[in-house]
């Protein structure tokens, strides 16, 4: 019952239209997704569930009571278009429950059945109280108390490490070691997470005996176990962005083509860009807007639409992962590319900077000093006709001279008229 009343806002929720976010709603979507894992645990889904029995006994009378539990891995959190950049607050959420049977008054017909348990027993106007002396000593038993306890670890595989912890809630932190591995995971990388173990289930029963004129209590313990296993895997993405100078290359060029291109690799989606020229803002760029959905679980997710490319000076590729081995220092892999070009104005030295920010809020910024010059000719004058000084290319200078007159009369010329046509005869 409890999981029916559990899925019931939350499905509505889940069909509920949302809002666009021109920024990542991350702070939103951990709070939601903390609140949905604390209510997932109790959640029982009898599809996932592990089935078993156990046995009641009271003196020679046994009587069997059937035990369920079932473990799902949700998500985990944040998510973006279906990876999963590194956090530090991120968490995998799951969902766990049970069902147990429990000691059932004796058949008799005509008559209700119900429970004997502690409640039953505890209430002053309880009834039919033959049908809990399940040994004929004129004592009822009664089933005091039952618990669930799960005995499982959670385990975390990425590339050539796994660690594992308790399975002690419906939230999980990522264990340190492989916190570390995931700030630098491509973006096209998956993670593995398995939860392995037992359920426990413990009934306390008080079989009363009768002594002294009197029943007293005579507590037993009844426990049995049930395996639990999932498995899933998740897309994962860290923090890292490679940005490197596309355009011009030696950082210097001609003043009338100023250019600052950059290509950008990065582990998360981007979503914005910023240009600056000078240390004032320059262009700012919106790669895409947000969305949030929410599943029948309460589980919310972020899913995003590019801004319209054309004519905007940007392109997002992550069709394949690059691995820029040759270019940088470390070994680290990027599934996603991106390319910013942008033009300005203005002779001599620029400062230009370019500022990126992911959609879990990572920024890095990188900064060049580009420097743009005249073309000069003569090696005295720029293009503009004025004397050349820094901000001009310089070039080699050039001496003066005079044409040397060369004179032909009129009949060297008929000469060489006739001797072209006589030529031109005798081929033919």
């Amino acid at each position: 019952m409890k999981a029916i009343l559990l899925l019931l806002p939350l499905i509505l929720l889940s069909g509920m239209a949302s809002a666009q976010y021109s920024s990542p709603p991350l702070s939103l979507l951990l709070g939601n997704n903390s609140a949905a894992a604390s209510a997932l645990d109790g959640y029982y889904n009898s599809s996932f569930a592990q089935n078993g029995s156990i046995v009641l006994r009271i003196g020679t009378y046994t009587q069997p009571a059937a035990i369920s539990a079932s473990v799902m891995l949700i998500g985990l959190s944040p998510e973006i278009d279906n990876v999963s950049c590194y956090i530090p607050d991120m968490e995998l959420v799951l969902a766990r429950g049970h069902e147990e049977g429990h000691l059932t008054a004796l058949p008799s017909e005509g008559y209700p059945a119900f429970f004997c348990d502690a409640g039953w027993f505890n209430n002053p106007g309880r009834q039919y109280e033959w049908r809990c002396d399940f040994d004929g000593d004129d004592c009822v038993e009664y089933e005091n108390r039952s618990t669930v306890q799960y005995n499982a670890n959670v385990t975390f595989a990425f590339r050539n490490a796994s660690e594992s912890v308790p399975l002690s809630s419906t939230s999980i932190a990522i264990p340190p070691s492989i916190a570390s591995l995931l700030e630098n995971a491509s973006g096209g990388e998956n993670m593995t997470v398995n939860i392995s173990g037992n359920v426990t289930f413990t009934y306390v029963i008080n079989d009363r005996n009768f002594a002294l004129g009197d029943c007293s209590s005579n507590y037993t313990t009844v426990t049995g176990t049930l395996p639990i296993n999932a498995s899933a895997s998740f897309r994962v993405g860290g923090s890292d962005k490679f940005v490197f100078l596309a355009r011009p290359v030696l950082r210097e060029q001609w003043f009338r083509d100023n250019r600052f291109d950059t290509i950008v690799l990065s582990q998360c989606p981007l979503y914005l860009a910023q240009m600056r020229l000078n240390n004032g803002s320059a262009a700012n760029i919106t790669i895409r807007t947000f969305n949030l959905t929410t599943d029948g679980f309460g589980f919310m997710r972020m899913t995003s639409n590019l801004s319209d490319a054309n004519g905007s000076g940007w392109s997002e590729d992550s069709s394949s992962i690059a691995s820029p081995t040759p270019l940088e220092s470390g070994n680290n892999s990027f599934a996603y590319a991106y390319t910013f070009n942008y033009s300005y104005s203005g002779l001599g030295e620029n400062n230009l900077s370019l500022v990126v920010v992911d959609a879990v809020l990572e920024s890095r910024q990188y900064n060049e000093t580009l420097l743009s010059r005249m073309l000069s000719y003569g090696g005295s004058n720029s293009e503009n006709g004025l004397p050349i000084t820094g901000n001009s290319r310089p070039s080699a200078s050039f001496d003066s001279g005079s044409l040397t007159r060369l004179e032909i009369g009129l009949g060297l010329v008929g000469l060489v008229l006739i001797l072209a046509f006589l030529n031109f005869w005798i081929a033919r």
